[in-house]
């Protein structure tokens, strides 16, 4: 399931995607087209990836395993 969010045309706001209803994979977020982040979760709910976005050009991405830690960060 993905719920999208539009304004004028052009993504803004949350785009969600979930495993189950009650289970959220990933969310990212946009203003007025251009992405600003993007995270992924394990299906046990803790983060698993952490994008940030400037320009719509990832920036700084960080991930985590399953038990919370950082196992990598890359600056672009």
């Amino acid at each position: 399931m993905t719920e999208q969010s539009y304004l004028n045309g052009k993504h803004h706001g949350h785009t969600k995607g979930w495993y189950s209803p009650d289970r959220l994979s990933w969310v990212q977020q946009y203003i007025n087209g251009k992405q600003t982040s993007y995270k992924q979760y394990f299906r046990t709910g803790s983060k698993r990836v952490d994008t940030s976005f400037k320009g719509g050009k990832p920036v700084l991405k960080s991930t985590w395993d399953e038990d919370g830690n950082l196992i990598e960060s890359e600056t672009f």
